[in-house]
């Protein structure tokens, strides 16, 4: 226990550049685990605002991608980090459309990706949002995209997923382009022959991200 607290405290020290992730004002280790004390965050998690009947815009869903994908490029994915329990639970928003604030909270199951010298092969994650390989122990950055991705389509559908087998209905996705874009976030590791492969990095996702904010209605 206090290993993961630690193991929080050190990211969030260098994860700031986005301003996606928890301030953290201090971190205090005791014999038995460690007290991190964070800024205040505003909002709600996206699962509180699902269960209440709240269904995401296409731009709301878009921004969100933005923001994330940003704090992934830039403070998590280079440093050789996978979040592992991106989900409803664990994004906060506030506010709405073009105003819409968006952060990633709870750290404790950062690891470094399976190409590291730390082990990132302990399974963690959320039921429902994590890849194969994740349960498998073998978090890589792609499978950040698919739990990110996952989200999204909960953002969009109001469905959530609760197992590793629960299927996506890709056609309740209205826009063509975002239908797309989740399922290439959402798409096998390796694919196979006349199938989609996942993206690989928040960078290549984000890029198309980016393309399609503001182009996209509404609905």
């Amino acid at each position: 226990r206090r290993e993961r607290f630690q193991r929080e405290a050190t990211v969030l020290q260098t994860a700031t550049r986005s301003g996606v992730f928890p301030e953290l004002i201090s971190y205090e280790a005791t014999a038995s685990e460690g007290i991190l004390r964070m800024k205040k965050i505003a909002g709600e998690t996206v699962m509180e605002r699902i269960a209440r009947g709240y269904r995401f815009t296409d731009n709301e869903v878009l921004s969100m991608l933005d923001r994330v994908l940003t704090g992934l490029h830039v403070d998590l994915h280079p440093r050789g980090y996978v979040h592992r329990d991106l989900s409803p639970n664990n994004i906060l928003v506030n506010g709405h459309n073009d105003s819409l604030e968006v952060r990633v909270v709870d750290f404790g199951s950062v690891g470094v990706d399976a190409t590291g010298t730390i082990s990132g092969t302990v399974a963690a994650g959320t039921l429902g949002y994590c890849p194969r390989e994740q349960w498998e122990g073998n978090a890589v950055p792609a499978s950040d995209m698919y739990a990110l991705g996952a989200t999204a389509y909960s953002m969009l559908t109001g469905e959530i997923l609760k197992t590793p087998y629960d299927r996506f209905n890709f056609d309740k996705i209205r826009d063509r382009s975002v239908r797309k874009l989740i399922k290439k976030m959402t798409a096998p590791l390796e694919a196979g022959l006349f199938q989609t492969k996942r993206y690989q990095t928040a960078r290549e996702a984000l890029v198309d991200v980016r393309k399609m904010l503001g182009q996209v209605g509404n609905g």
